[in-house]
């Protein structure tokens, strides 16, 4: 695949699960939060997913197992 394809997917998937949980209002939520959690940390996809996990109250990364990739 290449990057662009990825990329891509990442940004479709992502713009998915916010659909479901407030639209563009609870997007610019959610990164507000992200950003002011971990304004100048560097974090990796497994961080990723517990914080959109913890933030969205989901059971399981089942949303995220599709287009990252996640054990």
């Amino acid at each position: 695949e290449n990057s662009s394809h990825i990329y891509g997917k990442s940004s479709t998937m992502l713009w998915s699960l916010f659909e479901k949980r407030g639209g563009l209002e609870g997007a610019e939520k959610f990164l507000k939060t992200y950003y002011d959690f971990y304004h100048y940390k560097e974090i990796d996809t497994e961080e990723f997913v517990r914080f959109a996990k913890y933030y969205f109250n989901l059971e399981d990364a089942t949303e995220f197992e599709s287009w990252l990739d996640i054990q």
